[in-house]
Formats: C-alpha cells, structure tokens, sequence
C-alpha cells in the first residue's frame, strides 16, 4: 500500500510504503529476566526517499496492546516458573 505522509526522519513528502511485518519485542520483567515477544502484522512505514522504516500509531497501538495482553495473562497464570518471572508480588513495574 502505498500513502503520501512526511518522513520523520528526512522530512521527505515522497510517497511512503507499508507492508505488515513481524516484530520483536523485549519485555523486562519486574524481576529482572528478560522475556522476548513476536508480534505479527504490524504495519511498517519506509520512506522511498532514505529508506527509514517506522511504525506508525496503528502499529505501535498494536505492539502496545499485545505487551498489555502478555502481562495480563502472566497475573492470571498459576505457572510457578511464570510467577517467578513476575516477582515476588505480582505486578507490573
């Protein structure tokens, strides 16, 4: 799909690309550890003038919601290995 938007990082008005793409997403968990997220179908903006690739608000909404979904189900779950991850308490910081 191709829309007319302003690069931001040239400021080029040169026609912007969006294809869907998978992301990965680092979670640091209130413990410390590290926990890795694919998120599919994430619109990616490219500029046809430099190139730069960014996600726009949809994408970052989707990317945001996903992150929300993952802790929401990380609470809910009695897997101990889980609940070490979410620390001694829970919840998010």
């Amino acid at each position: 799909m191709h829309i007319r938007s302003d690069c931001p990082s040239c400021g080029a008005q040169h026609t912007i690309t969006e294809r869907l793409d998978i992301t990965r997403e680092e979670i640091h968990m209130p413990n410390g550890q590290i926990a890795e997220m694919h998120i599919n179908g994430i619109p990616v903006m490219s500029c046809s003038s430099c190139k730069f690739e960014w996600y726009d608000d949809r994408g970052e909404d989707l990317i945001q919601t996903a992150v929300d979904s993952f802790f929401k189900h990380m609470r809910h779950t009695n897997d101990p290995v889980l609940n070490e991850m979410m620390g001694s308490n829970n919840e998010i910081h």
